[in-house]
């Protein structure tokens, strides 16, 4: 069983049931897995296939985690990325994991201002908010090859109906990790 086919059984058995306690957010089954759908979704509508790869460069929070599974139920590879990394890691990680859409929580824009113009192959800065403001505005003004996204509007403007499904194969990459040395470069694993 896969990661988002865990949630959709959760959803089924415990629709009511609480899911999601995060400040005063609450969300139970199945309104996470409805908007876990319509976030694949809306990844999948912004042009994205199987197999590419996105990562996630947030302090923890119910966001954070609907974009973890909304990546296993669009079949893309999820690259958390360690948000106490220096901006020239971060972008080294970015780059070489030909991450094509980064998800950011507001209090990593810095970063990603810091390090916008070395970002290559990022082409979708998605903030993990409601709404975009000045921060968000001046760290996409740093990548003028990605186009700017809120998660809410994302999310709202996405038919968890079109998410398309996609057939895991047993050896297929679902994560992408980077390890943090002492000595060089993070690698991937």
């Amino acid at each position: 069983m896969f990661l988002h086919e865990m949630l959709e059984r959760a959803a089924r058995l415990w629709a009511a049931a609480p899911a999601v306690c995060d400040g005063p957010v609450r969300l139970n089954y199945r309104e996470l897995d409805e908007r876990v759908r319509r976030f694949g979704a809306a990844l999948q509508g912004l042009g994205l296939k199987h197999g590419e790869h996105i990562a996630v460069l947030s302090l923890n929070g119910y966001r954070y985690m609907e974009a973890y599974l909304a990546a296993a139920a669009a079949g893309l590879v999820l690259a958390p990325i360690n948000t106490r990394l220096n901006p020239r890691e971060t972008a080294f990680i970015l780059n070489d994991g030909e991450v094509r859409a980064l998800l950011v929580g507001s209090s990593c824009l810095p970063i990603v201002q810091a390090m916008g113009a070395e970002l290559k192959t990022v082409r979708h800065l998605i903030v993990l908010d409601e709404a975009l403001d000045d921060a968000a505005r001046a760290a996409a003004a740093t990548m003028p090859q990605a186009a700017l996204h809120a998660h809410e509007a994302l999310l709202a403007g996405a038919d968890p109906a079109s998410l398309l499904p996609r057939d895991w194969a047993d050896d297929d990459l679902a994560h992408l990790c980077y390890t943090g040395g002492t000595t060089g470069l993070p690698k991937g694993v």
